[in-house]
């Protein structure tokens, strides 16, 4: 009787070790498959951030331009005294390799 009753508990108990197994591998498959999610879904977000960096870009470009645009003549006179001071500076360049 004793016999029988710890054969059952035994049973039981291998019952039970079987289906915490076929759970883990359900988990371990479960978690595989999250981190191919994630992996995906980390790629997917450097996308995006290198778009917003690119649409940054574009927005300063374009609010320069438009300042630009908005005058012209001031902006021409910037842009003339800023070559002339980088021929300056070639100059002094030049010079100093000639020397």
């Amino acid at each position: 009787m004793a016999n029988d009753e710890t054969i059952e508990r035994l049973n039981t108990l291998e019952k039970k070790v079987r289906l915490l197994i076929n759970a883990n591998k359900k988990m371990m498959v479960l978690t595989a498959e999250i981190k191919e999610k994630n992996a995906a879904l980390v790629e997917q977000n450097n996308v995006y951030k290198q778009q917003l960096e690119d649409f940054q870009l574009k927005a300063k470009t374009s609010t320069l331009a438009q300042r630009i645009a908005d005058n012209p003549i001031d902006a021409k006179r910037k842009l003339k005294l800023q070559i002339n001071e980088y021929i300056r500076e070639i100059d002094k360049c030049l010079s100093i390799l000639n020397a």
